[in-house]
């Protein structure tokens, strides 16, 4: 059975049965199903573990490591992936959890 590949810009199109799962922001990721409130007591980022590990050990009481991500094949910055169709589809579709958390292009 041969894998299908897809660019980044299809990927974020989608298909439309697909669409729902893939199009969701993050931040509804994290809220309550019917009021929309914020469901956790706190969110980290993960770009900025290094930053957090103290807070969030003292808050859950485990002493852990994260190991280093799989850097897979892609390398450079995040932003170099995208074009001008696919910054306007992120911005749209996750645009709630962009403001709430200050997110921006390329300073990430």
């Amino acid at each position: 059975m041969a894998t299908e590949t897809h660019t980044f810009e299809q990927f974020l199109q989608g298909r439309p049965a697909l669409a729902a799962f893939h199009n969701a922001s993050p931040l509804s990721w994290l809220t309550h199903w019917n009021s929309h409130i914020i469901a956790v007591d706190h969110v980290f980022r993960f770009e900025k573990y290094d930053q957090s590990h103290d807070q969030i050990r003292e808050i859950t009481g485990v002493d852990f490591v994260v190991d280093e991500t799989n850097p897979g094949r892609y390398t450079g910055h995040y932003s170099d992936y995208y074009n001008s169709t696919t910054k306007e589809i992120v911005n749209y579709r996750c645009r709630d959890c962009i403001l709430r958390y200050g997110y921006e292009f390329g300073k990430d």
